[in-house]
């Protein structure tokens, strides 16, 4: 029973981790005036957003050459993308880990920032 006490601890504090840095990653995005939101906190760790000067296959190029790994695209829901608005080039996605720390977070945000399409 302890064993499962333990396990569920440390479950909780995983994704207690992995919500704050999303939440933090939300709110310093909704400061850059070319993002378009549509994610909210949350404790699967997924941010997407919409670069308003670069399609979503631009933007995942420039911020993985800058050592920054994210998805870009429809992400296996191109139906959803219609809803949204988005059908035109999808959304780029980065998603986050209890593995991720607050520096990588800002060091994303930072190359983010200079991005100039």
């Amino acid at each position: 029973k302890q064993a499962i006490i333990d396990l569920s601890a440390i479950f909780y504090q995983k994704r207690r981790k992995i919500y704050s840095l999303t939440e933090c990653l939300i709110k310093e995005l909704q400061s850059f005036a070319e993002i378009k939101l549509f994610s909210f906190p949350n404790e699967c760790g997924i941010v997407s957003f919409l670069h308003e000067n670069a399609p979503s296959e631009r933007v995942e190029e420039a911020l993985n050459e800058n050592g920054i790994i994210v998805r870009s695209g429809y992400h296996c829901a191109p139906k959803i993308h219609e809803f949204l608005g988005t059908a035109d080039g999808g959304l780029t996605r980065i998603s986050l880990s209890e593995h991720n720390t607050e520096r990588e977070l800002y060091a994303f945000l930072s190359v983010l920032s200079r991005l100039k399409f």
